[in-house]
């Protein structure tokens, strides 16, 4: 059978997730989550594709992003080809890293846009891992740096600033 094409976003904002192949550890140390974040970074600068949030998991990740030129595919085999490789190579490993292609959901309406945003950065909250505000490895302080490629301003804007977005994240 085959698969289903990708759903086309009007507003060009997706959430993609992706998980380990057989739900395998994709981040064993701090290294990888920087070397995927500097993919992420670097990727998401060449194919033009904003990010708006991101949390990384230890087997699985999220992203909000906004793609206005159709190019999540690119982004995304980019991203995993060269993770995959650093990944074997770094931990003497073959063959698939990450589990099926990734997922992609559009996201149209500004009250599911928000629900996304919430979702993603609160997911090492709903884990038990820590709260929302202390995770290394989300875009929750890198939004507010200004060196960071993350661009969450027109989501923060509409949640009514800085103070208004930690109250929300709750």
């Amino acid at each position: 059978m085959s698969r289903k094409p990708r759903q086309f976003s009007f507003s060009g904002y997706l959430h993609v997730s992706a998980r380990g192949s057989r739900r395998q550890i994709l981040f064993e140390d701090s290294a990888d989550y920087r070397f995927y974040l500097s993919m992420l970074e670097k990727y998401s600068c060449e194919t033009e594709i904003t990010i708006n949030a991101y949390c990384l998991m230890n087997n699985h990740i999220h992203i909000l992003l906004r793609d206005k030129k159709g190019r999540i595919s690119h982004l995304m085999k980019k991203l995993g080809v060269s993770y995959a490789g650093y990944y074997n190579k770094k931990y003497d490993g073959a063959g698939h890293v990450f589990q099926d292609r990734f997922q992609s959901e559009a996201v149209e309406t500004d009250q599911y846009l928000l629900a996304v945003y919430r979702y993603i950065l609160q997911n090492p909250q709903r884990a038990g891992i820590c709260s929302v505000f202390n995770y290394a490895w989300n875009s929750y302080m890198a939004q507010y740096d200004g060196l960071s490629f993350v661009d969450a301003s027109d989501i923060v804007e509409m949640i009514g600033g800085e103070e208004a977005v930690r109250a929300f994240l709750l």
